[in-house]
């Protein structure tokens, strides 16, 4: 391997590692470095080495051994013209990072109509699970990431990554029946999505954190959606921390319920700004908004509250400008 490819590698698999230690969840046992290479890869004759890389990231995931994998995408535009077969399955308790060549030269470019990474849920045998899937340094158009938690805990971890022209979401992470849904999205971007990031939690918990992110020109740039069923409550919550949600119709929206069985969606804003938007924060029913030393200014309207039902939303203001 190359010595700044063997660099990265460590990087890469001791940062998730260490991660993985501050969440009090179990590291992966990393095996393997695998190379993909869109342009100058084969299926055929590769072996998934530096040297000798595959093609596609889907007969990739298909090859992998046992324990944590590092797979390293080489520039290019990884597409169903070159060999791609969308939605990619990962299982959440496959232990894999994902390392592109950086954002805008590690392209996966999706068909539009479903996901390109979909990632399953692990069984609920399997009560505590190490971080899962990682992507770094990368772009996805056209389709995002579609993660399924089910009634298990894992971790999703985004950094340094790009969402741009998702025609639905571009990212999705979605928890039922007592399952804890998660996510950390760092230094990332998303533009012109339907949806920016979605946390949907159905008698469970789900959350993710974003840190230095920007959120533009999406339909609605964060919802949080939280519903309750005979099993429980539903909890889901999106923390900004320095982020910016700019020129989209719904910069925020929190979703929640309470027909017999609560949920609530809340969206936490820290240090943020919210500007530009046709609507700062919707609260729709059972939803929070807490904004802490952020600002939500310049949007045609700040902050709307509806409600299907006799229903309520938590407002808190904490240091921040409205």
């Amino acid at each position: 391997m190359a010595p700044l490819l063997q660099v990265f590698s460590q990087i890469t698999s001791r940062g998730v590692a260490a991660l993985a230690l501050t969440l009090g969840l179990s590291p992966a046992a990393w095996s393997a470095d695998l190379f993909v290479d869109p342009v100058l890869g084969s299926d055929v004759t590769g072996t998934g080495t530096a040297s000798a890389p595959w093609k596609t990231i889907t007969y990739t995931v298909a090859q992998m051994p046992a324990g944590g994998n590092d797979i390293f995408l080489s520039a290019g535009d990884y597409s169903e013209a070159s060999g791609e077969v969308f939605p990619i399955a990962l299982s959440a308790g496959e232990q894999l990072s994902f390392n592109g060549a950086g954002q805008g030269a590690t392209n996966i470019v999706g068909n539009g109509t479903s996901p390109s990474f979909s990632i399953g849920a692990i069984p609920s045998v399997f009560p505590s699970q190490e971080i899962s899937i990682s992507v770094h340094n990368l772009t996805f158009e056209n389709s995002g990431i579609y993660y399924a938690n089910g009634s298990s805990l894992a971790e999703v971890l985004v950094d340094d990554t790009h969402f741009n022209n998702v025609v639905w979401t571009g990212i999705v992470v979605s928890s039922s029946s007592g399952g804890f849904g998660s996510a950390v999205i760092r230094d990332s971007v998303f533009s012109n999505c339907g949806w920016g990031v979605s946390a949907s939690a159905w008698a469970s918990t789900t959350k993710v954190n974003l840190f230095d992110s920007v959120i533009s020109n999406c339909g609605t740039g964060a919802l949080a959606d939280g519903g309750g069923n005979p099993f429980g409550p539903g909890y889901a919550t999106i923390t900004m921390t320095r982020c910016e949600v700019r020129a989209c119709q719904k910069g925020s929206q929190g979703i929640g319920n309470d027909f017999d069985f609560l949920g609530i969606g809340a969206i936490h804003f820290v240090d943020s700004l919210i500007t530009g938007n046709s609507i700062g924060f919707e609260g729709y029913d059972f939803s929070d908004l807490f904004l802490n030393s952020s600002t939500m200014a310049g949007n045609t309207e700040g902050v709307v509250v509806s409600a299907f039902q006799p229903a309520s939303t938590y407002l808190s203001f904490l240091g921040s400008i409205l």
